[in-house]
């Protein structure tokens, strides 16, 4: 070490991986406390909650830096395919067949009418406004808004090779702006269905990050999952996993029996899975108009 400044002596000319390992060390001393914080957080429900909440607090990640960091990783991965979230492949004949046939809904497809939208859209150039109105007038619209404009706009940008993925990007960029929304608002349900035996509502913010923390985790190894095969069956049964961790939770961290434990996570997750909805539709929306 340095007698002046107290530097280590070491060689500064370190490489990438090295780098990353010091990060995550002098952030979330990864040698101990992430790889301890991570196995109890996934396999025992609640515990890191209570033990916080209760002032034992040395031995883990603090829960900020936690979600932090499963939260970036799993942006991470989100970017590594920007294509996955709006490019599916699109319905095939036999399922939009099954469809018709079930009642549910009737879908008709007619492949020469929407090529030939497709090609009206997409030789339009989007930063002319007299090709927009033209493409709103052959599809039929003829008293053309300022809103209608704007929106034809942003199709006939979405269907520029230079724009593929801008609409992607735009989406997770405002996702997981809007969980630092969501996040106090999930430990308010907590706190309110709770209250009467955990009055304070900093407690739920905890247990609300943690619980979030899983839920990257989880939707993290969707991901991987997903870059392989068809992640369908995968999501299900995280979803599943992810109600029956925060029944679990609950149980641990209120002392509830499984019958009050159930019945809150039910309607918690009834309520968060309505503003997921409107939150998430909103973000298309926002998205769509503004990347």
């Amino acid at each position: 070490f340095c007698p002046a400044c107290g530097q280590e002596n070491k060689n500064l000319r370190i490489g990438f991986w090295e780098l990353i390992i010091e990060f995550l060390s002098s952030n979330f001393n990864f040698d101990t406390k992430l790889g301890r914080t991570l196995v109890d957080l996934l396999l025992k429900p609640g515990k890191i909650t209570k033990q916080f909440v209760a002032g034992k607090r040395v031995r883990y990640v603090k829960p900020v830096q936690m979600y932090l960091f499963v939260s970036f990783v799993f942006f991470l991965l989100l970017g590594l395919d920007p294509a996955s979230f709006v490019n599916k492949n699109p319905a095939s004949t036999a399922q939009v067949e099954q469809l018709n046939n079930s009642g549910i809904a009737e879908i008709s497809i007619n492949q020469d009418e929407l090529t030939a939208i497709s090609d009206l859209i997409g030789s339009a150039d989007p930063n002319n406004g007299a090709e927009i109105d033209s493409v709103l007038l052959k599809l039929g619209v003829t008293e053309i808004a300022s809103w209608e404009r704007h929106v034809m706009k942003q199709v006939i940008r979405s269907m520029k090779p230079e724009n593929k993925y801008q609409l992607t990007k735009e989406i997770y960029a405002n996702l997981s702006i809007s969980m630092f929304f969501l996040l106090p608002f999930f430990a308010a349900l907590i706190w309110w269905f709770t209250k009467s035996v955990a009055p304070f509502y900093m407690d739920a913010l905890i247990f609300s990050l943690h619980f979030h923390s899983v839920a990257f985790i989880l939707f993290s190894l969707d991901v991987l999952t997903g870059f392989v095969t068809d992640a369908t069956l995968v999501t299900k049964l995280i979803l599943f996993s992810a109600m029956v961790y925060l029944i679990l939770s609950m149980k641990r961290v209120y002392s509830l029996k499984w019958r009050r434990s159930i019945g809150k996570t039910i309607g918690i997750t009834a309520i968060y899975s309505i503003v997921l909805g409107f939150t998430f539709s909103g973000i298309l929306i926002l998205s769509f108009l503004i990347y």
